[in-house]
C-alpha cells in the first residue's frame, strides 16, 4: 500500500475520466436533441413505454450500483480492475438513461426525460479522481491481507 499513487494510476484515472465524460456527453447530446425533436401531443392513451422505461431507470439505478460491487470479488485490486467496474456500472446506467430518453422521444412524458437526467446525474458522479481509486485498491489489498493473515490461524 503506497501513499502516493504512480504515474500509470494518474494515466488510467484520466482514460476513466474520459469514458465518463464521453458516457455523460452521448447521454446529454441525445436528450438535446430530443428536446428538440419531441412534439408534445396528448397522449392517446396510457404512456406504458414512458412507465416501462421509468421503472428500467430505477432498475439501472440499482443495478449500475449493486452489480459492480459483486463484481469486485472478481477484480484485481489495480486500476485496471476498478476500470472494468466503473464502465459495468455507467453501461447499466447509461442504458436506462437511453431507454428513458426514447420513451420521451416516443411518448413525450416529461417524467421520462427526469429520470434520464438522473441517471446522467449518476454517471457525472461517478467521476474517478486518484485519490478515490488509490483508496479502492488500498482497501481492496487490505481486505486480501486481512483475509491471508485470517486463514493462516
Amino acid at each position: 500500500m503506497s501513499n502516493e499513487p504512480d504515474d500509470s494510476l494518474i494515466v488510467q484515472v484520466r482514460t476513466m475520466q474520459i469514458i465518463v465524460f464521453a458516457m455523460a456527453t452521448g447521454c446529454v447530446m441525445f436528450a438535446i436533441i430530443a428536446l428538440v425533436i419531441v412534439d408534445p401531443q396528448p397522449p392517446n392513451g396510457p404512456p406504458m413505454i414512458s412507465w416501462i422505461a421509468a421503472a428500467m431507470g430505477l432498475v439501472g439505478l440499482i443495478a449500475g450500483t449493486i452489480v459492480p460491487r459483486l463484481l469486485a470479488v472478481s477484480q484485481p485490486a489495480t486500476g485496471a480492475g476498478y476500470q472494468t467496474l466503473l464502465i459495468v456500472g455507467l453501461a447499466l446506467y447509461e442504458g436506462a438513461a437511453f431507454f428513458n430518453l426514447v420513451a420521451f422521444l416516443v411518448e413525450g412524458q416529461m417524467f421520462s426525460l427526469a429520470v434520464a437526467v438522473v441517471l446522467i446525474a449518476a454517471i457525472v458522479m461517478a467521476l474517478p479522481t486518484v485519490g478515490r481509486v488509490q483508496d479502492w485498491i488500498d482497501a481492496r489489498q487490505r481486505r486480501a491481507e486481512e483475509a491471508e493473515a485470517f486463514s493462516r490461524r
